[in-house]
Formats: C-alpha cells, sequence, structure tokens
C-alpha cells in the first residue's frame, strides 16, 4: 500500500505543478488580452474622434457671399453677364446652367441660391418673382 501511495502523492504534486503552470499561462495570457483591449478601446476613441472631425469638415459649407468658395472671382461677373445677355428673367436652374456651360463650376443650385440672393440685396441683380433674377436694366424696359 505504500507503494501505490506514493505513487499517488507523485501523481497528485505532477498534476499540481502542471495545473500552476497553466495557471501561471492563463494569467499571462489574460494581461496579454487586457493589453489588447486597452488597445482596441483606443483604437475606437481615436476612431470617434476621426468621424467627428470628418463630421465637422461635412458640415462646413462654404460662405455664399464669397465668390471663391462658389466657383471662382469672376463669378459675380459672370452672374451678371449671363443676366444680361437673357432677354427675360432666368430661374436658378438656367443660371447654374449658363455657368457651367462657360466653364464655371458652382458647386451647387443651393449654395448660387443664397448668392443670387445676397447679390440681390446688394443691388447688382433684381428678382422680379420668386426663383428668377435679372439685371436691374432689364427691369427698367418692361
Amino acid at each position: 500500500m505504500k507503494g501505490k501511495g506514493r505513487k499517488l502523492k507523485k501523481l497528485i504534486l505532477d498534476m499540481q505543478g502542471q495545473l500552476s503552470e497553466r495557471l501561471e499561462a492563463l494569467a499571462d495570457e489574460e494581461k496579454k488580452l487586457k493589453k489588447a483591449l486597452e488597445y482596441l478601446a483606443k483604437g475606437v476613441e481615436i476612431l470617434d474622434e476621426l468621424e467627428e472631425a470628418q463630421a465637422r469638415k461635412r458640415a462646413r459649407t462654404p460662405r455664399a457671399h464669397d465668390p471663391n468658395s462658389l466657383g471662382g472671382k469672376d463669378l459675380r461677373a459672370k452672374v451678371v453677364e449671363v443676366l444680361q445677355n437673357s432677354p427675360m428673367p432666368l430661374a436658378a436652374a438656367q443660371i447654374l446652367q449658363s455657368l457651367t456651360d462657360q466653364g464655371l463650376t458652382p458647386r451647387s443650385k443651393d449654395l448660387l441660391l443664397v448668392y443670387l440672393a445676397e447679390m440681390a440685396k446688394q443691388g447688382e441683380i433684381v428678382r422680379p418673382r420668386r426663383g428668377y433674377y435679372t439685371v436691374p436694366e432689364a427691369m427698367e424696359n418692361v
């Protein structure tokens, strides 16, 4: 019985050693996983900040009173020229098409509408009815 008891005791000690080695390996693995989680959390924060920055950038629209933001320095003169060459008031979409035909590329019809409204407030062009624009000289002939 003593021989079997020693073998059993040795077997138990071996198993205990193996289990403690496995526990140490698991503890090391746990540390690595915690570190990886920290890196992932930092990555998520960075992506969130980047996403917010991109959203802010998209939200920034060019100012309509700045001709450079819409299509070039001579946009104001081109708008007046297009309206002078037209016998009747033009809609914003027609003005946009004429400017595009001349090689200018205003960014959008909505921005062009804001730009035209500002030009009308300043007296450079006239708005005889909603959505249509012409030059003051054309209104004198009517």
